[in-house]
């Protein structure tokens, strides 16, 4: 699995972790609300243990041309249902920094998905094809928690302008 390709793919994958993980710990450093931040927090964490396995990929590929042999965690934990009872949304309106990066995130995720996604499909070997769709589980996991939180605030903003679009 020594191909350019592998390597490009590898490559990608820490540079969206290093842009997750660096925009994440921005929100920490500056959103108010506790819940959010516990949130980004978590992220931070995650998108760290996520650079630490592909650091070693990518040792791995320099040095034997092969995928290195990890095990990967269980699949995440969907926790939307979890933080979505802390009733965020009622804490903090549509229009705050705590939602705008909400929203700055949902888009990150979803281009990490796809990233991930893409490699999955295009990879060459059963460990290369685990490891994108580990991480492509990972994302969507992250973009379902910040989704549904969206939502909540969408909704909340409906409401409390009297809107309701019409079905």
């Amino acid at each position: 699995m020594g191909d350019t390709r592998a390597l490009e793919a590898i490559k990608g994958a820490i540079l969206l972790e290093h842009r997750g993980r660096n925009l994440y710990q921005h929100f920490v450093r500056t959103v108010r609300n506790d819940a959010v931040r516990d949130i980004f927090e978590t992220m931070v964490a995650e998108e760290r243990h996520h650079l630490d396995i592909l650091g070693e990929h990518f040792k791995s590929l320099m040095k034997d041309g092969t995928l290195a042999n990890i095990p990967l965690d269980a699949k995440p934990v969907d926790a939307a249902d979890e933080v979505v009872s802390k009733n965020i949304s009622q804490k903090i309106s549509a229009a705050s920094d705590e939602a705008s990066a909400i929203s700055a995130a949902m888009a990150l995720e979803q281009n990490a998905v796809d990233f991930y996604s893409k490699s999955a499909h295009s990879a060459q070997s059963d460990t290369e094809r685990e490891l994108f769709n580990w991480l492509a589980n990972w994302e969507k996991t992250h973009l379902q928690l910040l989704a549904e939180i969206d939502r909540e605030l969408t909704e909340q903003v409906w409401g409390d302008n009297s809107f309701w679009p019409l079905y």
